[in-house]
């Protein structure tokens, strides 16, 4: 019935279950009985809410258990992971746009840090670096969007790129071409006041094979959307080059089938427990290829 509770309600016939753990009992149908584990940190909440279900359950036991939660206790038990995940994890996403002299590109970030000055946020040195790569120029300039906001107005008198009121600059704080890796900063007054519900990203322990996961980016730079896949591959390595030169990095990776596109990079992968995961980086191009991507 939550994360943060520490007992569980079961149908008096799996006793046993009980006995060996569990902490709380609740008995249904035609049993009214229930018991309590008093070691429980919860014990005495547990007892009220057991007498409640018993007796309420007992006088209307031609409904199903998920009618009564949803009935009486406002708990919805067939609540989709993947959308709760979702609505978790786009608190911490962020989709960039960056500028040189002549044009604008498109990434995506997660926000990994918050303090009261500063919001630190995650992408890749690419998108940082203009979409042109690991040997790329600096952005002259670097503005984030959170969710349901992007709007790119276009360009004024003076050929300079408009923003909306909704837009966040950014600041450059570090990189690593090697690893494709890159941290921005932004105000955190301005984050929250566009977005009170911002927070940083929890990070997964670990993830494995076949495990669902939700990518949250910026493709084609039209806002954040969400795609779901699975990991593919836990570790594999691919040979990464953004600017048609002969130097190429080695970059460990995971692999998935989650649909990503361009201005995807920098964004978060994500369990369904909304924890991330992982960062997109790459996918490979080709018409005769469909959702590989790193």
């Amino acid at each position: 019935l939550g994360e943060n509770v520490d007992w569980m309600f079961y149908p008096a016939e799996t006793e046993a279950e009980y006995e060996a753990g569990k902490t709380i009992l609740a008995g249904g149908g035609s049993t009214s009985g229930y018991s309590v584990n008093p070691d429980s940190a919860n014990a005495e909440l547990a007892a009220e809410v057991a007498a409640f279900i018993s007796e309420k359950y007992c006088e209307e036991n031609d409904i199903t258990i998920e009618q009564f939660f949803e009935t009486y206790l406002d708990i919805d038990v067939n609540i989709n992971p993947v959308k709760s995940a979702t609505n978790k994890a786009i608190q911490s996403a962020i989709s960039i746009f960056t500028e040189d002299s002549s044009s604008v590109y498109a990434g995506s970030g997660v926000i990994y840090k918050m303090d009261s000055n500063y919001t630190y946020i995650i992408t890749n040195y690419h998108v940082t670096h203009n979409g042109t790569g690991l040997q790329g120029e600096l952005a002259t300039k670097i503005m984030a969007y959170q969710y349901g906001e992007r709007e790119l107005v276009g360009k004024d008198e003076n050929q300079n790129f408009i923003y909306d009121d909704s837009a966040i600059e950014c600041e450059y704080v570090g990189g690593s071409d090697r690893y494709d890796i890159a941290v921005v900063r932004a105000s955190t007054t301005k984050i929250k006041e566009n977005n009170p519900n911002a927070q940083p990203i929890e990070v997964a322990n670990n993830y494995e094979l076949a495990e669902t996961v939700i990518a949250i980016g910026n493709p084609s730079g039209d806002g954040l959307s969400v795609t779901e896949g699975i990991i593919s591959v836990v570790s594999e390595k691919i040979q990464m080059n953004y600017d048609n030169s002969t130097d190429y990095k080695s970059i460990r990776v995971m692999r998935i089938d989650a649909a990503v596109n361009g201005g995807n990079s920098g964004g978060g992968l994500y369990n369904i427990n909304g924890e991330l995961v992982g960062i997109i980086n790459a996918k490979i191009i080709s018409s005769n290829i469909e959702n590989i991507a790193y």
